[in-house]
């Protein structure tokens, strides 16, 4: 335990030189029920909270090592909301929040203004929600347990703290149509939102609800709400995503006419623009950390593109 805290066993400066920011976890698991995730899964359906003292000290070590720039990879940070709070008190107590800079993953709700303001203290700079979808309809069939009017508050609590945003779309799952995906758009684009993170389809991982529903639908190849490799990949161990038919024969093309030239938007993309959502070899990316740039993906490709 030791060890892990004093982050002594991998070269963490380099590791920072190279990859912008560096990863720590306040806790394992997650309790949520999204049909897509395989978190559950792979670190458990239970949450086990890091003592707020573990985390700090962590810090601590790297920031020693001339590492000031964190993303908290929790699945939500906020669930449970007391640990969050704790965890941002005792970074501030520490007087640490005044030379870190951290990004984190939350959900919209449990969300407040009070928790916003305290996480910036901490040095809390940017906010990923993820939440896939502004239309009640797909927000229940995907398993989420909020709607448009908490995201909306969430986006304002982080505004008014001083927070940069980011919302996660997750477009083309079960029961999208073009209908839906144009209310999600339509709403997103009105939020007063730093970034919008895009994907088309959704990945299908094994014992996921979502891969169950499949499984019931027809794993083959005449499911057409299958995309990628579906022969001979029973187990998904190559990429296939479900990607509703209801959508018509061209989604993408579809989804980037309702953006428009909205520049907050990133599209996958095998195209090398600020633009494009695809972090693997993105060589403008590593261009703009190898400059010194620094902070979540996103952030740095939002600034660097001037959105």
């Amino acid at each position: 335990l030791g060890s892990l805290k004093r982050r002594s066993v991998v070269d963490n400066r380099s590791y920072f030189h190279e990859g912008g920011q560096v990863g720590i976890e306040t806790k394992r698991g997650c309790d949520r029920k999204c049909i897509y995730c395989a978190d559950p899964l792979a670190k458990g359906g239970k949450l086990r909270l890091r003592p707020k003292s573990h985390v700090v000290h962590e810090m601590e070590n790297l920031l020693a090592q001339g590492i000031d720039c964190f993303h908290l990879c929790d699945a939500e940070f906020n669930i449970p909301e007391e640990h969050a709070w704790e965890l941002c008190r005792e970074i501030t107590k520490t007087g640490l929040g005044r030379h870190i800079r951290w990004y984190t993953y939350a959900s919209p709700k449990p969300f407040s203004v009070e928790l916003a303001q305290l996480m910036r203290e901490a040095g809390c700079v940017g906010i990923n929600f993820g939440v896939d979808s502004a239309h009640p309809g797909i927000l229940r069939t995907l398993g989420r347990d909020f709607g448009p009017a908490e995201i909306v508050a969430a986006v304002q609590a982080c505004n008014q703290a001083g927070i940069a945003c980011m919302l996660d779309l997750l477009v083309g799952g079960p029961g999208e149509t073009p209908e839906t995906a144009a209310q999600t758009i339509r709403l997103v684009k009105g939020f007063a939102v730093t970034a919008v993170g895009v994907a088309v389809g959704i990945r299908i991982y094994p014992g996921t609800i979502l891969a169950k529903m499949v499984e019931r639908e027809g794993f083959n190849l005449q499911n057409a709400n299958l995309r990628g490799k579906v022969e001979g990949n029973e187990e998904y161990l190559e990429p296939v995503f479900y990607l509703s038919s209801g959508l018509g024969h061209d989604p993408e093309a579809y989804v980037a006419e309702l953006v428009g030239p909205d520049r907050r938007f990133f599209f996958m993309s095998s195209e090398e623009t600020a633009r494009n959502y695809n972090y693997n070899q993105n060589q403008i990316l590593i261009e703009a950390i190898r400059q010194g740039y620094r902070g979540a993906y996103w952030h740095i490709l939002q600034t660097i593109g001037g959105g």
